[in-house]
């Protein structure tokens, strides 16, 4: 059995070719010795499958005939990677040099660890903004899933990303899922992304609908009761200060139709998680800690 596992950098696209350009660049230069690179393409129209063929002849390229969305564009992706961990990269972020081996050796020291994530330096204006803050190294209760390490062996066991989320949020389900089971997620701060957002996609009335609408969904699907209906609540307050701040009427109306459309679909699908995963989940989010948490199975 080889040493030095091999890793699938996945990158999910449409639409960015200038932005994929400097993301599979940074990826080819990765000094870990054992990487390939996968390109998903949800069904760019701005010649980006042409670019990846004629440039990176060396990259595997995915060609979906429609547009997946991130979560179904990423599970496309996981099962045409071969790695042992397969890292997530956004195609408007790129990689320090080291990026892969840090987090790589991260995870191969403790395999407890399902996901591992990077530092993200994001470009702010003059400024650069680091999240994660801090600089220590933490287990955490979730991810981003614009540069984190996902060990394929979790994955086989847990399931991949929820199919019926088109973007946003579905790193909470997947990780809630991965606690459940007895996996963990770590911030490795010294394993760096550069994030510099693209406008090409980017909607903040698409990121707060989807935002409200999977976590609602992951709680009806995932959360044990009462902690459930108490996180279906939040959201619909949420969707209240969307109606009275910005006079969004048409986005409560959706959030609305669509919360009942979900209590339906999901009646009978639910498969909650324990009690005390879902106490340790959300301890993690407000205290992440430096040593393994006690897990609950």
């Amino acid at each position: 059995m080889d040493k030095i596992p091999l890793v699938s950098i996945l990158i999910v696209t449409r639409n960015r070719r200038r932005d994929l350009v400097r993301a599979i660049r940074s990826a080819l230069l990765q000094d870990y010795p054992r990487c390939e690179v996968v390109v998903v393409d949800n069904a760019s129209s701005d010649g980006t499958a042409e670019m990846v063929r004629q440039d990176f002849s060396e990259v595997r390229l995915i060609c979906s005939h429609k547009n997946l969305g991130c979560p179904s564009g990423r599970n496309l992706g996981f099962v045409n990677c071969r790695g042992k961990y397969i890292f997530l990269l956004d195609d408007d972020g790129w990689l320090e040099e080291n990026a892969l081996d840090v987090s790589v050796k991260r995870a191969e020291a403790d395999e407890s660890l399902a996901v591992v994530l990077s530092a993200i330096h994001e470009e702010d204006h003059d400024a650069v903004r680091i999240r994660p803050e801090g600089n220590v190294p933490m287990y955490i209760n979730s991810f981003v899933g614009c540069c984190a390490l996902i060990r394929r062996e979790a994955l086989l066991q847990v399931g991949l990303f929820p199919d019926d989320f088109f973007r946003q949020a579905e790193e909470e389900d997947l990780a809630i899922r991965l606690l459940d089971a007895g996996w963990f997620c770590f911030f490795e701060p010294q394993s760096i992304m550069y994030h510099s957002q693209s406008v090409v996609g980017r909607d903040l009335k698409a990121f707060e609908y989807y935002s409200i609408r999977n976590t609602t969904k992951t709680a009806l699907r995932l959360w044990p009761f009462p902690y459930n209906v108490a996180r279906v609540l939040v959201n619909g307050l949420h969707g209240f200060r969307i109606l009275f701040t910005r006079g969004d009427l048409r986005t409560f109306v959706r959030l609305s139709m669509n919360l009942f459309h979900d209590v339906l679909y999901l009646k009978g699908k639910r498969r909650p998680v324990g009690i005390k995963t879902l106490r340790l989940f959300m301890h993690l989010q407000k205290y992440p800690s430096r040593n393994r948490p006690k897990h609950y199975p």
